[in-house]
């Protein structure tokens, strides 16, 4: 084994197994970019367990960046969020760009998914991942008073918190059609109760169907007007992963970061009105993400 495969290797081991958003890229699929790789776990696994070609990856952190060069086809160390790009020939290139745990770190997310929508051939699709304010642990924490930065969910780099809703209504603003909305669930659980019942107006933290592996949690139970059947997965979801087309700029982006009202006006615009009770379709994956 080269001296270059032993570092693959070790980086890959050292590395979460992203394995929901690692099985939507096909196998052999080539001219990808992974925006925000990190180390780089993804994209080799990409590279080593799948054979792709034509690796990209985007890092604004040095030690990230230096460890990565010469193990892909290109490094790129660009700020997008200070106004720096890509070379002009990688406009409409990439198959796949991939955005994995990246847009709640973002200071203006709508304005940067936008410009790193131009990277996607026509043909091509983005794979974006964020994690859910709505899952579970995170409302049994707020529910109980705490919002803890720290390690994981919690990190100190979290700019942005999502919902379904509002992970919807970023995308479309940026100019992505949402092809499939997936719910990342990393417990096996089945909803037969939840499919079985005339209707759902109340939900339960920690979730009934979890609630026996978590008896050092006091449930704390929260009630709602009316019925939340189709929604009651997405409590269960620790991340929400998005695989999009491109589609038309709906607006103008100038600065949407400090610029409520320029936002509340596209959001009438817009009119998605998703919530609890009318949610986006969304597709469960589970008991799979790592």
């Amino acid at each position: 084994m080269s001296r270059q495969d032993v570092l693959i290797e070790t980086i890959i081991a050292n590395t979460t197994f992203r394995r929901n958003v690692f099985n939507m890229i096909p196998e052999g699929a080539s001219r990808i970019l992974d925006f925000g790789s990190a180390e780089g776990g993804l994209i080799l696994r990409l590279k080593r367990d799948k054979g792709c070609t034509g690796l990209h990856a985007l890092e604004v952190d040095p030690r990230c960046a230096d460890l990565l060069e010469g193990l892909v086809d290109g490094v790129w160390r660009a700020d997008y969020e200070k106004g720096e790009t890509l070379p002009a020939e990688y406009m409409g290139y990439f198959n796949h760009v991939i955005l994995h745990d990246v847009v709640e770190h973002l200071f203006d997310p709508w304005v940067t998914l936008s410009k790193v929508r131009d990277l996607v051939a026509d043909t091509g699709r983005m794979i974006i991942s964020t994690p859910n304010i709505h899952y579970w642990i995170l409302q049994y924490d707020i529910l109980r008073g705490k919002f803890h930065y720290g390690p994981g969910f919690w990190h100190t780099g979290h700019l942005r918190w999502y919902t379904p809703a509002s992970f919807v209504e970023l995308l479309t603003i940026a100019g992505l059609k949402i092809e499939t909305l997936y719910l990342d669930i990393p417990d096996k659980v089945s909803f037969l109760r939840a499919a079985q019942a005339k209707e759902i107006r109340e939900v339960s933290f920690p979730p009934r169907e979890l609630a026996h592996l978590h008896p050092d949690k006091p449930p704390v139970t929260v009630s709602y007007p009316g019925d939340i059947r189709k929604y009651y997965p997405a409590f269960f979801a620790g991340k929400l992963i998005a695989v999009c087309s491109k589609a038309p700029l709906p607006f103008e982006l100038t600065k949407v970061t400090y610029n409520c009202g320029y936002l509340e006006g596209m959001r009438q615009k817009l009119r998605l009105d998703h919530d609890i009770f009318n949610p986006p379709k969304m597709v469960p994956l589970i008991g799979s993400s790592h």
